[in-house]
């Protein structure tokens, strides 16, 4: 755990302690990719990522996407805030590991940042796993949503925490006893997308899981399940001031120890927000 240090650190300790990559690929390819098989005509897809991370799920869905058969060109969009981030992706063999017909165009923007640039919006197809979590990033859909072309029909998939995983639990107590951090805005958003009239698939992954030790949790501060809950690096949690580090640390170490159990249940609910022609 010594080795611990930034956000990319953080997260990759817990997709080798999932099956995070495996359960969303799986998602997407079931229930994702048929539908851009039938909603994108014409031989480029337009493709936005929000928030790529270390880039694995983004080589994979590209994979899937190039399976079809269907595009000469993919134009990906990635919109990361990181710099870090990015520059890992860029110096890294990210794009090498990527099919041909990949595009790519790297912004270090927020998405709140890229849209309120942009003049026009026109994308094919929007991804968001696992980066709505807080209220700007929904209000930036919606003013996506409302500005886009009303000529071009556009699949926005939004991929977050399911309410009755145990991420999402530990998340909401967090907020009620912290106030650290906000579970998830899916309810928000779906709320504005009805008053829009704007339709919607909802899907839930099964089987996804992460494993933990629960003797590490319970005796060792600098676990990576700590700032990985906040989404923060481990400089980051360390610096929190010590009363607000010792109340998150505690209420996870109670809920894990309450579970009794090594694995943790990690659902995602997906949205596939469909943006018709008009």
């Amino acid at each position: 755990m010594s080795n611990i240090k930034t956000w990319s650190d953080t997260l990759t300790q817990f997709l080798k302690s999932s099956n995070e990559d495996e359960k969303i690929l799986s998602l997407f390819r079931k229930n994702i990719l048929p539908k851009i098989n039938n909603t994108v005509r014409g031989e480029t897809l337009s493709w936005l990522e929000i928030g790529v991370g270390n880039g694995n799920k983004t080589q994979m869905i590209a994979h899937a996407i190039a399976s079809l058969h269907q595009f000469k060109r993919i134009k990906l969009t990635i919109c990361e805030p990181s710099i870090n981030w990015l520059n890992d992706l860029k110096y890294s063999s990210f794009s090498e590991d990527l099919p041909t017909l990949v595009q790519l165009d790297f912004r270090n923007n927020s998405i709140e940042q890229f849209i309120s640039l942009q003049k026009e919006m026109s994308f094919d197809f929007i991804s968001l796993v696992q980066v709505m979590y807080s209220i700007n990033i929904k209000n930036a859909i919606l003013e996506y949503i409302d500005r886009r072309p009303k000529d071009k029909p556009c699949l926005l998939w939004i991929d977050v925490e399911d309410k009755s995983g145990d991420f999402y639990k530990i998340r909401k107590l967090l907020y009620q006893k912290a106030k650290d951090i906000i579970p998830s805005l899916l309810d928000e958003l779906l709320y504005d997308l009805e008053i829009r009239n704007i339709s919607y698939e909802t899907f839930l992954t099964s089987d996804k899981i992460c494993t933990i030790n629960v003797k590490e949790v319970l005796t060792n501060e600098n676990h990576w399940l700590f700032p990985f809950i906040l989404g923060y690096n481990i400089n980051d949690f360390n610096t929190m001031p010590s009363n607000n580090k010792n109340l998150v640390i505690n209420i996870i170490r109670d809920y894990i120890s309450g579970l009794g159990r090594n694995e943790l249940n990690i659902p995602d609910i997906s949205v596939l927000i469909h943006l018709d022609n008009e």
